[in-house]
């Protein structure tokens, strides 16, 4: 399964939805940074200084929230046909060199997919709350935070779950590239179905 882990983290170092993600998510922060400049520069000479805490978080809660949108958005796109795209190429030849099971495939490929989306989701959300506390000279709560991170970070989890299992159903009984094990002789043989023909070796 770690070959399968390495393996899935170039493959997703190598996709240029990825990169395109990465470059909406720093447009993304120079714009709350921007916002957030203004606004604190705008409150701290005005008479409602006193309400900056208050707009501090809701700066920060609004910015994790568009943030959902952006992981999920993100989530899917990487995630969806990954194994369809890998088997109608033949790239899954490469993964699948060893004799292991579709489920340690697809556990591989699933924690690589999620060890990435999970760092995604911890850098973002913790770059939202430094500028926030940044502009707003408002100190962090490192407890709140990792709570808060904590239970965020089941977003992607789910979701990434939920696309693994929806499009490999949909790939498993849409006929076309699968790829299913089957015990043969204390080992497992591997079987590839495309375009009605059967492959085994």
């Amino acid at each position: 399964m770690k070959h399968i882990f390495r393996l899935t983290i170039k493959e997703i170092a190598s996709k240029r939805l990825f990169y395109l993600g990465l470059v909406f998510t720093l447009m993304y922060l120079g714009l709350i940074a921007l916002g957030e400049y203004y606004a604190a520069r705008d409150m701290s000479q005005g008479p409602v200084s006193s309400m900056m805490v208050t707009v501090c978080y809701q700066f920060m809660c609004l910015g994790w929230y568009i943030s959902t949108l952006m992981i999920g958005t993100l989530c899917i796109a990487l995630a969806s046909g990954s194994l369809s795209r890998e088997i109608e190429s033949g790239t899954i030849l490469g993964l699948a060199s060893r004799p292991l099971g579709r489920g340690s495939i697809l556990i591989g490929k699933f924690t690589a997919y999620l060890s990435v989306m999970v760092l995604y989701s911890v850098i973002l959300l913790l770059a939202i709350s430094l500028i926030s506390s940044y502009y707003f000279k408002m100190p962090l709560e490192t407890l709140s935070m990792i709570k808060g991170i904590g239970i965020f970070i089941m977003y992607p989890m789910v979701l990434l779950a939920l696309t693994f299992f929806l499009f490999g159903q949909l790939e498993y009984y849409g006929g076309r590239g699968n790829m299913f094990y089957a015990p043969h002789r204390g080992h497992y043989r591997r079987l590839y179905r495309a375009g009605g023909c059967n492959y085994a070796e």
